[in-house]
């Protein structure tokens, strides 16, 4: 854990293996996601993310997942597919994008999925309290 201010800085891996276009999820605590790192090849899809309307310490068992859609950005929170498309990299999220999140996926080809990543993908969460 690295310390920002007076925030610690926590990462979590969300990994969407070969074919799929969903994650597993992590909990994330409240935290706001500050960064996403990609650790691989990326299909070409945008990346969008998911939260439960379930609570800790397990995801809705229902499994009642639901697109983020924060005041002002549109349908979805979206990371283009041509932000991933140079491969391994950092992409810096604003604060205000991603905040107080508890359980988290990752999608590929926005909130319904559809796009099968060709290989396996770790994309690590940078996130801290905000």
């Amino acid at each position: 854990m690295a310390i920002y201010g007076n925030n610690p800085i926590e990462t979590y891996t969300l990994t969407i293996g070969s074919a799929g276009s969903f994650s597993g999820s992590v909990f994330l605590n409240g935290n706001g996601i500050i960064g996403i790192g990609n650790a691989g090849t990326w299909t070409a899809s945008n990346l969008t993310f998911q939260t439960t309307l379930g609570s800790s310490p397990a995801p809705d068992a229902g499994g009642t997942w639901v697109r983020i859609s924060p005041v002002g950005a549109g349908s979805e929170w979206t990371l283009p597919a041509g932000s991933l498309a140079s491969g391994t990299g950092y992409y810096p999220i604003p604060a205000t994008d991603l905040p107080s999140l508890y359980w988290v996926r990752a999608v590929s080809g926005g909130s319904a999925g559809g796009t099968l990543q060709a290989q396996s993908v770790a994309l690590v969460l940078f996130t801290r309290p905000l």
